[in-house]
């Protein structure tokens, strides 16, 4: 699989995690979910890997990691604006995503948020600032 899309920074689409789905319709699906240095975004696959679908950003309901004037204020005294006003450094990422199908055919999806991207080592009391998880119990559709 090569995932491209040009508005996912600098990073690109990296550490891959892969779960064959074995259970209800969507049995032999695989789903990749992939970190860029901001979002997570996933595809799929329904036959074996020889295409996949365009990666899709997923957010997981917890925050907008683009928003960065959510937590502006938090983080203003750590670094100075650059740009009139708007702090290019603090958006949010998603990290480390891990992607398991549990044996009653719930998946489960563990991955890290960090407030902002690279700032939150100087300040990493953000109250949103840890690891998650999160559980999909229509194994993925939804």
């Amino acid at each position: 699989m090569i995932a491209v899309n040009a508005d996912v920074g600098t990073e690109g689409f990296c550490e891959p995690d892969l779960v064959r789905l074995s259970q209800g319709e969507h049995a032999e699906k695989l789903l990749c979910y992939m970190r860029t240095g901001k979002e997570i975004f996933w595809c799929e696959s329904t036959d074996e890997g020889v295409t996949w679908s365009s990666p899709k950003s997923e957010q997981f309901g917890i925050v907008d990691v683009n928003d960065s004037a959510q937590w502006e204020s938090f983080f203003a005294d750590t670094v100075p604006s650059r740009d009139s006003g708007f702090i290019s450094d603090l958006f949010g990422a998603f990290v480390d995503p891990t992607l398991i199908e549990m044996q009653n055919g719930v998946l489960a999806c563990a991955f890290g948020l960090r407030i902002p991207h690279k700032l939150c080592w100087d300040n990493p009391t953000h109250e949103r600032n840890g690891n998650y998880v999160a559980f999909s119990l229509d194994q993925g559709a939804n």
